[in-house]
C-alpha cells in the first residue's frame, strides 16, 4: 500500500465488487486481497467468481466475453482473522498474457458490518480496474496476484512464445547432439557412463572368465573359475 490508499468500505449486503486483471505467467492460481474490518461484528460468508475475459472481433468491431472458470466461498471471520482475502483456485496453465475479472460479494444478508478492502488511486497494473456495483473507477484494489506452481516448462513460455521456443528447444537438442558427438570423436567416456563391467574375456581353456571393472581410474580384475 501506499501513502494514496484508501479503504472501499465494508462488503455488507447489497454490495459486490469486482477486479480486472492481465496475468503475465502460466500457473496462476491464486489472488490475495489487503483487507480491514469495517464494524465490529463480522458473520456471514462471501461468494467469489472468476471469470476469463476474452476479446472477440467481429466485423471490425472488439467486444469482450467472459468465460465462467470457477468460484467458492469464503467465511468473513477467516478472512478478518488472517489480516488478508486469499482466493485460492485449481491452476491454470496457460494463463500467461490472459485477463481476469474477479467479482467478491456477500453470500446472504448476516454479513454485518463487513470487511473492507484497500485501493489505490490510477491503474497501476496491466488490464487492471477496480468496479464497485458494476461502477468503474479510476482506482485499483491493493491486490497480488500469483502463480504458486510454475515448473521448468512454464518458465520457458514466460520468456519465449510460440516459434520462439520450438527454436529455443530445437537448438538445445542440436547443441547436445554436437557436445555428444565431439566427445565420441575425441574418444573420451562419454559423461553418460557410469562404474560398471567394462569388458569380459574368456581364457583360452575356456575354465575361466576374468571380468575387468572400473573402480575411478584403477582397473580391478576378478576372476571367476568354473567348478568342474
Amino acid at each position: 500500500m501506499t501513502e494514496d490508499s484508501f479503504l472501499v468500505d465494508g462488503l455488507t449486503k447489497g454490495v459486490g465488487v469486482t477486479q480486472t486483471m492481465t496475468i503475465r505467467a502460466g500457473g496462476f492460481n491464486e489472488v490475495v486481497f489487503s483487507v480491514a474490518p469495517v464494524g465490529e461484528i463480522h458473520l456471514g460468508k462471501l461468494n467469489w467468481s472468476l471469470r476469463e475475459v476474452q476479446r472477440v472481433v467481429y466485423r471490425g468491431t472488439v467486444t469482450s466475453e467472459d468465460r465462467f472458470l470457477y468460484r467458492g466461498v469464503v467465511r468473513a471471520q477467516a478472512v478478518l482473522g488472517a489480516g488478508e482475502l486469499a482466493l485460492r483456485f485449481p491452476v491454470i496453465d496457460e494463463s500467461k498474457g490472459r485477463s481476469y475479472r474477479l467479482d467478491i460479494w456477500p453470500a446472504d444478508a448476516r454479513v454485518q458490518n463487513g470487511i473492507g478492502l484497500w485501493a489505490t488511486d490510477g491503474r497501476w497494473t496491466e488490464g487492471g480496474s477496480m468496479f464497485i456495483n458494476g461502477l468503474s473507477g479510476f482506482s485499483e484494489f491493493v491486490y497480488e496476484a500469483r502463480a504458486t506452481r510454475v515448473t521448468v516448462w512454464g518458465h520457458l513460455r514466460h520468456y519465449f512464445d510460440g516459434f520462439e521456443l520450438m527454436v529455443f528447444v530445437l537448438l538445445a537438442v542440436c547443441a547436445h547432439g554436437a557436445l555428444f558427438a565431439v566427445i565420441q570423436a575425441l574418444g573420451m567416456p562419454s559423461p553418460l557412463a557410469t562404474d560398471g563391467v567394462e569388458a569380459s574375456v574368456a581364457s583360452s581353456d575356456d575354465s575361466s572368465i576374468v571380468f575387468e571393472t572400473l573402480a575411478g581410474s584403477r582397473v580391478r580384475k576378478s576372476t571367476w573359475r568354473r567348478s568342474s
